[in-house]
C-alpha cells in the first residue's frame, strides 16, 4: 500500500470516528477504532490514525460542543487521548499474535477494551470528577458505543474492500 492510500485510510477511519465524535460527545469509539487500525495498518500509520482521531475529538468538544476550557477538561482530554493510544499498543499486541481472522479481532477488541478503561480509571484517579466516572452505567455505555463503532467500522472496511477488489479486476481487464 502506497504512503497515499495509507494516509486516505487514516484519513477515513479518523473521519468515521469524528462523526462518533459528534453524535455521542466523549464516548467516542477510540477502543474500536484502535482495533480495526491495529488490523489493517502499519503501526506508525494506526497511531496516527488514533491521533487524528482524538484531535478531532476535542476539536469537536471545545469547538462544536462547547466544552469547558479548564485544566481539569485538558486533563481529562489527554487522558483520552493516552487510554486510546494504550488501547492501539492491546490491540496490536493481541493482533499480532493470533492468526484467525476473527478471533484476533474479538480478542483485540476485548484487549483494547480493557485497556483504554483501564488507563481512565488510573488517570482518573488523580483527577476531578474520576470517582464517579467509572459506575457501570457509564462503563456500560461507552462499551455499547465501542461495539457500535466497531460494527460500523468493519461493515465500512467490507463494503471498501469489495469495491477495491471490483475496481482491481476492471482494472486488470482493461488491461
Amino acid at each position: 500500500m502506497t504512503q497515499r492510500q495509507n494516509a486516505i485510510r487514516s484519513a477515513c477511519f479518523a473521519a468515521i470516528a469524528t462523526l462518533f465524535s459528534l453524535a455521542l460527545a466523549c464516548a467516542a469509539p477510540f477502543a474500536a477504532l484502535a482495533v480495526v487500525a491495529a488490523h489493517r495498518q502499519a503501526p506508525r500509520e494506526a497511531l496516527l490514525t488514533l491521533l487524528l482521531a482524538w484531535l478531532a475529538n476535542q476539536a469537536i468538544g471545545y469547538g462544536l460542543l462547547d466544552y469547558p476550557v479548564d485544566a481539569t477538561s485538558i486533563a481529562w482530554g489527554i487522558a483520552l487521548g493516552l487510554a486510546a493510544v494504550a488501547a492501539l499498543f492491546a490491540a496490536q499486541a493481541v493482533i499480532s499474535r493470533l492468526k484467525q481472522r476473527w478471533l484476533a479481532l474479538a480478542a483485540g477488541f476485548a484487549a483494547a477494551f480493557a485497556a483504554n478503561q483501564a488507563v481512565l480509571y488510573l488517570l482518573g484517579l488523580g483527577l476531578p470528577g474520576g470517582e464517579g466516572a467509572f459506575t457501570w452505567a457509564i462503563i456500560a455505555e461507552v462499551l455499547r458505543a465501542n461495539l457500535l463503532g466497531f460494527a460500523v467500522l468493519l461493515a465500512v472496511l467490507g463494503i471498501a474492500d469489495a469495491v477495491a477488489v471490483k475496481v482491481s479486476a476492471r482494472i486488470a481487464a482493461a488491461r
